[in-house]
């Protein structure tokens, strides 16, 4: 009720909004029940009873694994019969075992909730400059644990110790959505798709915590992408125009769902310095048979001319020649309006480097502590039942908005001495793969596949002989030894 009817106020919104991503993503930690625990929130009511799919909600399976991996929460009641009561119908799986038989309502209770009123001196309080999004992170971190906190709205004057996140980044916001409801970073100057009063919750002094995106080398734009927040039914955040000169071939700029209606369809970059090479090397990312037919013909304009192209229906490499002469411009489109869907993995531009930053918001004095994190981290498609079982389906496999790590910018007012620490999570895919083959069998059989389902290892070729007999909910096709030709 809260995105269509927000009767709250709107850092509150962002608080739960905060939990529910998380939640999302099935991703737990202490810090999110201190989190829950400092806004007074003393139970977590889970509704299994409820068609996620059809509310656009969380997945229960998600949000259980969330709560399960988040020490100091624990769940204390379920009520009702299970549902669904099978997870097979007429000889096929449901939802690929992602739905099994679990109690219609689960409740879950919050260690240390604080107390609705309580007094503490404001020497101790922690002033967050990045908005209450960032509070969460800081638990992570046990930064602010056990101390108030204090948003800066640009009139009072600091409390205690200031700190900086940089969770609040520009976006737009898809009112009335409950999930996936906002679009990529955004950087100062992006213009907005929609025409409401606020492009997302504003509170006073939320201007002060907003972080924004800024690219050197070029900048990039396209008629529409799926990140877009006016994308019909989901904004898939890792879609950006970006995604198709980010260096991972693994994340594609697709543009806007219009429910196949036709639409214009360009992506074009401008770079800071003319572009002189003769040809670039594009390569199409993947499309659903259901999503519609690549375009026939590509046409590439410049700042010297008009060429139009063949495209190959293969995601390979295919190399692009340009027309003759120097430009800073380059536009890929497809000529009108068009039902044609085109994606595009990556675009390599000889002698063309582009960099994506975000830079976090100025504290305005000395601050204690700076906490990053990458946004809108990519999903590898498993997840955990309560006993452990392992289910994995393409439907959990999500784009990462940062693919290839962060990168920031933020401000000190002095010099001064900060201690670092990083924590980084391996990236699924075949270097993976390969990694745990090396580690876990020294000796033995080699063990690939013509394909997975998933990214995610546990869902991968040796899902298959790992001695585990419960399936992973998705099958893979394996093949001993080398891959035929």
């Amino acid at each position: 009720m809260r995105s269509a009817i927000p009767l709250s106020a709107p850092a509150h919104i962002r608080v739960l909004n905060a939990v529910e991503e998380r939640l999302a993503r099935g991703e737990g930690s202490a810090g999110l029940a201190r989190y829950l625990a400092r806004a007074g929130i003393s139970h977590v009511v889970l509704r299994n009873d409820l068609d996620s799919g059809a509310v656009g909600s969380a997945r229960p399976i998600l949000v259980q694994q969330a709560l399960r991996n988040s020490p100091g929460i624990e769940r204390v009641a379920t009520f009702g019969p299970l549902v669904p009561l099978e997870s097979r119908l007429l000889g096929r799986v449901l939802d690929a075992y992602l739905t099994p038989p679990r109690p219609a309502v689960e409740v879950y209770e919050v260690a240390d909730a604080a107390p609705q009123a309580y007094t503490t001196p404001l020497s101790a309080s922690v002033t967050v400059v990045g908005g209450p999004d960032s509070l969460l992170s800081l638990e992570d971190r046990g930064l602010v644990t056990g101390r108030p906190a204090l948003l800066a709205d640009g009139e009072s004057e600091p409390a205690g110790t200031t700190m900086v996140g940089d969770a609040q980044l520009r976006r737009e916001r898809t009112y009335g959505r409950t999930a996936d409801a906002v679009s990529a970073g955004m950087t100062a100057d992006d213009p907005r798709r929609l025409d409401g009063p606020q492009e997302d919750y504003a509170y006073p002094g939320s201007e002060l915590a907003r972080s924004v995106v800024r690219y050197d080398g070029a900048t990039m734009s396209a008629a529409s992408s799926a990140s877009d927040a006016d994308s019909v039914g989901a904004a898939v955040v890792g879609d950006q125009p970006y995604a198709a000169i980010d260096g991972d071939p693994a994340t594609a700029w697709r543009p806007a769902n219009r429910l196949g209606a036709p639409q214009e369809v360009w992506w074009r970059i401008e770079a800071d310095r003319p572009i002189t090479a003769d040809e670039v090397v594009l390569r199409l990312g993947d499309v659903p048979d259901d999503a519609g037919t690549l375009p026939e013909r590509l046409w590439i304009t410049t700042d010297s001319g008009v060429r139009s192209v063949r495209l190959a229906d293969t995601t390979a490499p295919q190399r692009l020649l340009l027309p003759d002469g120097p430009t800073s411009t380059l536009t890929l489109g497809v000529a009108g309006r068009t039902r044609a869907v085109l994606a595009i993995a990556e675009l390599e531009i000889p002698g063309l480097s582009v960099a994506r930053t975000v830079v976090t918001p100025d504290p305005g004095e000395s601050a204690a502590a700076y906490t990053f994190d990458a946004a809108h981290p990519a999903m590898s498609g498993c997840a955990s039942e309560a006993a452990g079982r392992v289910r994995c389906a393409p439907a959990l496999v999500r784009s990462a908005e940062e693919p290839t790590g962060i990168d920031r910018v933020f401000t000190v007012s002095r010099a001064a001495a900060y201690g670092m620490s990083v924590t980084a999570v391996p990236r699924p895919g075949k270097a993976l793969d390969a990694l745990i083959g090396a580690a876990a069998r020294l000796d033995g059989p080699l063990v690939q596949a013509s394909s997975s389902a998933v990214p995610d290892p546990r869902g991968g070729p040796d899902a298959a002989i790992d001695g585990n007999r419960a399936p992973p909910g998705w099958p893979t096709r394996t093949t001993p030894g080398p891959p035929s030709p």
